[in-house]
């Protein structure tokens, strides 16, 4: 039964955060519960209460429940937030849309936290302590570098076969990551410039979050991302991680030196919509 299954499912949910008539960000409440099945018709989640944040997106998140799934509880992240994170992992509004600099045009990554990275490549290192807890000090810089590059497919830590993933989840050469893992060094500003260098390769597009947050799945970051989709009144999940049994042998250096194949909007998601239809993957 479902309530059975949703004891032991991790959840990681986002949905659309747009101002109220106040000013105040408001979530956009799914009209499906994200544990819903197909053939799941009464299925309505409500909002339970709202936890406050002194960090990370700085305005209070809506946690939800439903009739039909009544044992969990689960928060919904505006986009570009994960679990327990403070900063953003991509530069995506509350709303969902990829900001850019009013002048330059260019992607804000400094707001996210790749912006450790790309301090250390600029020589800049974070301050031994923080004036206050808010601010960010050298060992908030290190976390911060270890987890982008997790995120970006680069840490040595993982294994061919899961950096193959990431690279096509990203939308960027195999090589690429390949190489800079190779050429990795111990100092920060090197660290950081590799960074650097893949969020160049990045797809600078609406993209940018949705990839990303498959990217951190598959490196081990956080569950399974559901997006909840108000437009198309779907949730959007990114395909499950392929496990080495099913695919090609890790170690075919092939396979490990390719680039990505040619993606499109949607090519590592798949939609859940209305009780009359099932799971699809996204063309």
């Amino acid at each position: 039964m479902a309530q059975a299954k949703v004891l032991h499912t991790p959840v990681f949910a986002t949905a659309p955060y747009l101002p109220d008539a106040a000013g105040e960000l408001r979530v956009v409440v799914p009209s499906r519960c994200v544990f819903a099945e197909p053939h799941e018709a009464d299925c309505h989640p409500r909002i339970d209460y709202r936890r406050e944040r002194k960090t990370g997106p700085c305005f209070p998140l809506a946690v939800v429940r439903c009739r039909v799934h009544p044992v969990r509880r689960y928060t919904l992240y505006p986009p570009g937030f994960v679990p327990y994170g403070r900063r953003a992992v991509a530069p995506v509004s509350p709303s969902g849309p990829l900001l850019r600099d009013g002048d330059s045009g260019e992607v804000p990554w400094q707001r996210t936290v790749f912006a450790a990275a790309i301090d250390a490549a600029a020589g800049e290192r974070w301050p031994e302590q923080g004036a206050s807890q808010e601010e960010s000090c050298r060992r908030t810089q290190g976390r911060h570098l270890e987890m982008a590059e997790r995120l970006a497919g680069v840490h040595p830590d993982l294994g061919t076969r899961a950096r193959e993933q990431i690279a096509t989840r990203l939308g960027v050469a195999t090589l690429l990551l390949c190489d800079a893992v190779r050429d990795r060094h111990r100092c920060w500003s090197a660290r950081g410039r590799m960074l650097v260098s893949v969020l160049a390769a990045l797809p600078a597009d609406g993209s940018v979050m949705r990839r990303l947050l498959s990217a951190g799945m598959v490196a081990g970051l956080w569950a399974r991302p559901a997006r909840w989709d108000p437009v198309g009144g779907c949730w959007h999940r990114a395909r499950p991680v392929v496990t080495p049994t099913s695919a090609a042998s890790p170690s075919s250096p092939s396979s490990a030196a390719r680039d990505p194949p040619t993606t499109s909007q949607g090519d590592d998601c798949e939609a859940v919509s209305e009780p009359a239809t099932r799971e699809q993957d996204t063309p």
